[in-house]
């Protein structure tokens, strides 16, 4: 059985990763969530990768840091 995850599922300022729609991962630090979609800061990222705004990911896309999903 799956369990959908929900917003309150979540800890807003923890550390997750998201897609990088680029083949990786971006790290993030949550900053708000609602049931579809989560509002994201990069952070602890190489280049200038930490040095953009904060965006908007799909609730589902999040993963904690030991949560390895395969693509």
């Amino acid at each position: 059985r799956v369990f959908v995850r929900r917003a309150s599922d979540y800890l807003i300022g923890g550390t997750y990763e998201v897609p990088s729609g680029l083949g990786g991962t971006f790290r993030v630090i949550l900053k708000d969530a609602c049931d579809t979609f989560a509002i994201v800061q990069n952070c602890g990222n190489c280049e200038d990768f930490d040095a953009m705004q904060p965006y908007r990911v799909p609730l589902d896309a999040l993963m904690e840091l030991d949560d390895r999903r395969v693509a």
